[in-house]
């Protein structure tokens, strides 16, 4: 059975992709995808992994969606995101 959760995307052109709703939870979005305005609009991102991921382009990210989720130093983050600090190793 297809887990969701499971998903991983690295490599894959996600620019313009709507991903509105989608359950991304676990979801493997680290440094190779294209993420260049895709809609991430109430996306669960819990524990998704997007370490190195440029997240600078993409629309509609939240703070708490970020928070949940699994990232680095090396992510890129819109000018709006601020990277939490479990992300720099300080927490």
């Amino acid at each position: 059975m297809y887990k969701p959760e499971w998903a991983k995307l690295s490599g894959a052109d996600l620019t313009g992709a709507d991903l509105s709703g989608a359950n991304l939870s676990g979801a493997t979005l680290d440094a190779g995808p294209i993420l260049t305005d895709t809609d991430f609009t109430h996306a669960d991102l819990a524990g998704a992994d997007m370490r190195g991921a440029d997240l600078s382009y993409s629309l509609r990210l939240t703070q708490a969606q970020i928070d949940s989720a699994v990232g680095d130093p090396l992510t890129r983050l819109g000018t709006n995101l601020k990277m939490p600090d479990k992300w720099k190793g300080k927490e």
